[in-house]
């Protein structure tokens, strides 16, 4: 597996699977970070309404 993966358990088995073909890799790393970043946008805006409150 490569450094993309950040467990070292199902998560190979994941890589492996995702490593299949390089475009699919690339379509669900681009996905996988596109849903991070709303998850993270999400979460610092649930932060932001806390505070202001």
């Amino acid at each position: 597996c490569t450094d993309t993966c950040y467990a070292q358990t199902s998560a190979d088995v994941f890589c492996n699977t995702v490593h299949a073909t390089r475009t699919d890799y690339l379509i669900r790393r681009f996905i996988f970070v596109l849903i991070a970043e709303v998850v993270g946008a999400v979460a610092a805006g649930e932060e932001d309404n806390r505070h202001s409150v």
